[in-house]
Parts: structure tokens; sequence; C-alpha cells
């Protein structure tokens, strides 16, 4: 249930992000290719970072049941590492707009 959630919630946000992550990418990158590739790669980022957090934390069985501090607690530890994924990509990307943005 934990990795379900997890990776329902992964995909929104990279469905949300998408075309507005491409528009910045491809201004950054200067050509859609280029920013395609970065664009697929943050995507498995934000997918796959959750995941591996998640997976860090699973649920223990007991009498064939999961209890719900167990599910909760892997949800916390996904939750956690997509917010880490996004900041860091935040952090990634406003290095390099506000360095573009800067006259020389």
């Amino acid at each position: 249930v934990g990795i379900g959630i997890t990776l329902v919630t992964s995909l929104l946000i990279v469905f949300y992000l998408r075309s507005r992550l491409t528009k910045i990418l491809v201004d950054l990158c200067g050509t859609e290719h280029r920013a395609g590739f970065w664009t697929a790669l943050s995507n498995v980022t934000l997918v796959l970072v959750p995941l591996i957090f998640a997976l860090f934390s699973r649920p223990e069985v007991r009498d064939g049941q999961v209890s719900y501090s167990d599910v909760s607690g892997q949800l916390m530890w996904a939750f956690l590492g997509l917010v880490l994924a996004l900041l860091v990509l935040a952090y990634v990307i406003s290095q390099f707009t506000s360095r573009s943005s800067d006259p020389k």
C-alpha cells in the first residue's frame, strides 16, 4: 500500500511539473533535445528517490496484516525522499537561472 501511494503521488507531481520544468529547461539548455534529456532525468529522479526511501522502511507483516503505523512510517520516509528530491532539483535549477539572468 505504501509503495503504491508513493508511486501515485510521485507520478502526480511529475505530471504537474512536467510542462513547467520543460519550459525552464529549454530556456536554460538552449535546445529541446537537451531539455528533453534533463526533463526525463528529473522525472526519473522524482519517482525513484521516494521509492528508494520507502523501501528503506518496509512495514512488518504480523499475522498476515500490516499495521497502520508501519505504513504511515513508510509514507513519511517516502515523502521525505520526494521533498528532498524536489529541493535538490529546485536548488540546481535556481543556481542556473540566477546565473543566466545576471547581466555581464
